[in-house]
């Protein structure tokens, strides 16, 4: 039986990337990026074409203009609450 593949005591040296990826987190931290995360929602198809068209007359995205939508919903609950 011939071996398929040989184990030696050989390391090997591997590049430190963690400076370059802190340093890509704390750009974003500065720049006031967000993470995202992702959520399925059903809607009602009037509700996706009023959302589409809306979107088109703003010029930006379905994404952006909920996100937009939801912050505007979330700080009016929060301000009128206290």
């Amino acid at each position: 039986m011939t071996k398929k593949f040989d184990i030696t005591g050989r390391h090997t040296v591997q590049t430190a990337k963690v400076t370059s990826d802190i340093d890509q987190d704390m750009e974003h931290f500065i720049a006031g990026a967000e993470s995202l995360t992702t959520m399925t929602v059903q809607t009602p198809e009037r509700i996706k074409r009023a959302l589409k068209r809306l979107a088109l007359d703003r010029d930006t995205t379905i994404k952006n203009l909920l996100i937009e939508i939801l912050e505007a919903y979330l700080t009016d609950i929060k301000t009128n609450k206290l």
